[in-house]
């Protein structure tokens, strides 16, 4: 009933992972492993082919250098799918805030935070990755999921497949679960616990990838803020956090003002808090003058 699907770069990762899950899932399945050892294709478009094989109703989206720790995982995701109400996408690191801001999944603060998975290093071993524990540990609606482990219904995905004008290895996860919970409900799920032998490294595809994402569902989120659905002091934060983001990553001058002076507008008039402007000044200042440096 599950089509597991693996974009594959390097055989030795893909051979424990496969170990992993035929010792682990107890349930059937299939495997689809993406060749992609010549780093041929986006992971967005490979991702799209190997959902276009598969046979199952369940679709999980994983990457290969994991390796499962629960048992009988596999009829514990096959349930939830059962039981959650509209069920998007599943996964087992999420946030329950869409901030107005292009952000990441984790949006900076712990507080609307639900994950449970081990966190190690590439050559780390296994067992001895760090806990990352964080929220009620029982399934909950979510917005962003992290793409190590992301599970859908094979229907959900031919509505909402991976955006392919997108480009490289980054914000695949962002753009398609932001893409899905126009419609459906993403969840965090417990239970499956996981381990990842890799840590996340943004750059400059993966802000671009990140604020195209986000440009997309852009109407969807200010709709959900004028219902309340407002943190004020965490939209000011991740605005902030935005504009470092790009100061760091963009090498395009009127990327950086454009996007910059773009989630000014709706940020400040959610808020009502214009120190935004004055945040949004000192960004240019402070930019200008590395500009000159470089010259």
């Amino acid at each position: 009933m599950i089509s597991i699907i693996v974009l594959s770069n390097r055989r030795s990762l893909f051979s424990e992972f496969e170990k992993s899950v035929k010792l682990t899932i107890g349930s059937s399945f299939e495997l689809i492993r993406v060749d992609n050892f010549q780093n041929q294709f986006s992971i967005f478009k490979g991702y799209n082919l190997g959902a276009k094989q598969a046979q199952n109703n369940i679709l999980l989206f994983v990457h290969e250098d994991i390796i499962f720790h629960s048992k009988n995982w596999g009829k514990l995701l096959i349930n939830y799918f059962e039981t959650l109400s509209n069920p998007g996408v599943l996964g087992v690191a999420g946030c329950s805030y869409l901030p107005i801001s292009p952000s990441d999944w984790w949006v900076g603060n712990r507080t609307y935070l639900h994950t449970n998975f081990l966190s190690n290093d590439k050559n780390g071993v296994i067992g001895e990755g760090k806990h990352m524990i964080y929220g009620d540990q029982v399934p909950c609606p979510v917005f962003g999921l992290d793409g190590m482990f992301l599970a859908m219904k094979k229907t959900v995905w031919e509505e909402f497949p991976f955006d392919e004008s997108l480009k490289g290895f980054h914000g695949y996860d962002t753009s398609i679960c932001y893409q899905v919970s126009k419609c459906y409900q993403n969840y965090f799920i417990p239970g499956i616990l996981i381990e990842h032998f890799s840590k996340g490294y943004p750059n400059e595809v993966w802000l671009e990838n990140t604020i195209a994402a986000n440009r997309l569902v852009l109407p969807f989120i200010l709709e959900r803020k004028r219902f309340g659905s407002l943190d004020c002091p965490l939209e000011i934060k991740s605005y902030r956090l935005f504009l470092r983001q790009l100061m760091k990553f963009s090498s395009n001058v009127s990327y950086k003002f454009s996007y910059a002076w773009k989630y000014l507008i709706p940020v400040t008039r959610f808020t009502r808090d214009w120190r935004l402007i004055f945040y949004f000044f000192i960004f240019c200042f402070r930019y200008s003058l590395q500009a000159l440096r470089i010259k």
